[in-house]
């Protein structure tokens, strides 16, 4: 059997094997948007809220610069490249900041938390 046919063979069997169940976790509750504050601000993070969404290219400006190369998946911030499902991951290695959409909160690096 050639190696790609071994390999596959090996994945065929692996996926045929039971999964074992994922518990699912119970939150810890609370205020979601004050835990998530308090553990950015451990990490060295702030958090910012603005009012509306052209606040947050000015933040952006006053803290990376008016040369900061912007990558933005959302309509409501202005990127300075272009970004969509078919840019390559290569081509993002100059990025100074990157603006997603997030439904739950990010603390690495970069946090986000949107505004429900």
């Amino acid at each position: 059997m050639a190696t790609r046919e071994a390999f596959l063979a090996k994945v065929r069997q692996a996926a045929a094997q039971p999964r074992p169940d994922v518990p699912l976790f119970r939150s810890a509750g609370g205020n979601l948007r004050a835990r998530f504050t308090t553990a950015l601000q451990a990490m060295g993070g702030t958090c910012v809220e603005v009012a509306n969404s052209g606040d947050v290219a000015v933040l952006i400006r006053e803290r990376f610069g008016e040369a900061a190369s912007i990558a933005s998946a959302t309509p409501e911030v202005q990127g300075t490249r272009t970004l969509t499902a078919a840019t390559e991951p290569a081509l993002l290695q100059d990025i100074d900041v990157g603006v997603v959409r997030a439904r739950f909160g990010v603390r690495d690096g970069f946090g986000v938390v949107p505004r429900a």
